[in-house]
């Protein structure tokens, strides 16, 4: 079993607004992440939340997951991750670490590191990184293995310390489109999204045009 991580907690200070209840192609960021995460081919979805978690609580309680509140969330990142990681179903084989500000994520990406994890018998405890022109980016996906490790060790660095630590596991899954490298932090980010997603919209889905 695949578990998804989804990582909703922070204050989303530097945009001004909470990044996962923007709006995105007609839903909210989160809505439209955890479709991307569910035909992707995830088996379960763990949204954490942490900083406006009674703002979220409406949106997520419509959706197929699992809520988990990280009362601890300005400790990090990674206190969001260990909070998911304990939600896990016993029968989890692997995380996937998915950030809630990555919303142009393709569900072929999710798709490549799942199909990667089961179909590479050769690869021992894997931790799958998608790549861009040599560029690592997110969602990870992280054997179970390393569950104890996610939730005791790594506490000043993250899971970027879990990558260094096991190198020799870490494997690079190439990724269709440079969206693994884009999150938004701040308001020009989240235009740029906005932008990118009007433009590969459809003629008949974009403002202004008719079919007559």
């Amino acid at each position: 079993m695949i578990s998804a991580i989804l990582l909703a907690a922070g204050r989303s200070q530097r945009m001004g607004r909470q990044k996962v209840l923007l709006p995105y192609g007609g839903v909210t960021v989160i809505e439209h992440i955890v479709d991307v995460v569910k035909r992707g081919g995830t088996d379960e979805i763990i949204v954490v939340t942490g900083h406006d978690a009674e703002r979220a609580a409406p949106v997520l309680g419509l959706l197929p997951v699992q809520i988990v509140h990280n009362a601890a969330y300005d400790e990090g990142m990674l206190s969001s991750v260990r909070q998911g990681i304990r939600a896990a179903g016993p029968e989890t084989m692997a995380y996937m670490i998915v950030l809630g500000d990555q919303p142009a994520i393709r569900p072929e990406v999710v798709a490549a590191l799942i199909a990667a994890f089961r179909e590479r018998p050769e690869v021992s405890d894997p931790i799958l990184v998608p790549t861009w022109k040599g560029c690592r980016g997110h969602p990870l996906l992280v054997h179970r293995r390393f569950r104890e490790e996610m939730l005791h060790q790594h506490d000043d660095v993250g899971l970027r310390g879990l990558i260094a630590a096991r190198a020799n596991h870490v494997h690079d899954i190439p990724a269709p489109g440079s969206e693994i490298l884009r999150d938004m932090d701040v308001p020009e980010d989240y235009a740029r999204e906005i932008k990118l997603l009007e433009e590969a919209a459809p003629p008949q889905d974009k403002p202004g045009l008719s079919s007559g």
